[in-house]
């Protein structure tokens, strides 16, 4: 069953925002005349006569395009190598410090020496991680 609940003037927000009309017309946008655009144009003359080639008299370059050699540039001559710093000698590293092996320990519930580095008790399997 619905219960109807008419609405009060406190169930209003306190701040209200309000909207201004304006007094004058607004302006009419100018329409804009569609233009045709030409989205492939070709980007040079086409030639009136074409020459018809046979396909088999044409040689087959396998994809390779012929690149004409470039003209030898004249070698600049050679600037004079500045001589070579000498590199400080690197300092010596220290040596690491051996860990110390962890000692054979019993397992916590059941006193059991298991090997070192075992994760698991050998006789009750108790998780050593």
């Amino acid at each position: 069953e619905e219960e109807s609940y008419e609405l009060k003037p406190e169930d209003a927000p306190e701040f209200v925002t309000k909207f201004e009309v304006p007094d004058s017309e607004p302006e009419t946008m100018e329409e804009i005349a569609p233009q045709h655009v030409e989205l492939i144009q070709p980007t040079s003359e086409s030639a009136d006569e074409v020459d018809i080639v046979a396909a088999s008299d044409i040689p087959d370059s396998n994809g390779a395009i012929e690149k004409p050699e470039p003209e030898p540039e004249p070698e600049p001559e050679p600037e004079p190598e500045p001589e070579p710093e000498p590199e400080p000698e690197p300092e010596p590293e220290p040596e690491p410090e051996p860990e110390p092996e962890p000692q054979n320990s019993g397992c916590p519930i059941c006193g059991t020496e298991n090997e070192i580095g075992a994760s698991l008790c050998v006789v009750c399997g108790y998780s050593f991680k």
